[in-house]
């Protein structure tokens, strides 16, 4: 997949102060978004917790990045 093959729509609330917010935040999830794209440190402990709560780990459409900012969101 290229970075040609989709586009990302930022909601109109999303500006530099909630992209400050959600890279401490650690994932971003928006009902019109068919992703949950999270940071690797935060994956990691939720992966940790579901599979000791729950015996295993389901994360539907997700992208793990190594942080959650615009420019790391639209890298190709």
């Amino acid at each position: 997949m290229s970075a040609n093959d989709f586009s990302i729509v930022y909601p109109e609330w999303f500006d530099k102060l909630a992209e400050f917010e959600h890279k401490g935040k650690e994932y971003f999830e928006e009902k019109e978004i068919p992703f949950t794209f999270y940071d690797i440190t935060r994956f990691d402990q939720d992966f940790e917790h579901e599979c000791a709560s729950e015996g295993f780990a389901y994360f539907k459409n997700l992208v793990v990045l190594p942080a959650i900012t615009k420019p790391i969101l639209i890298a190709p």
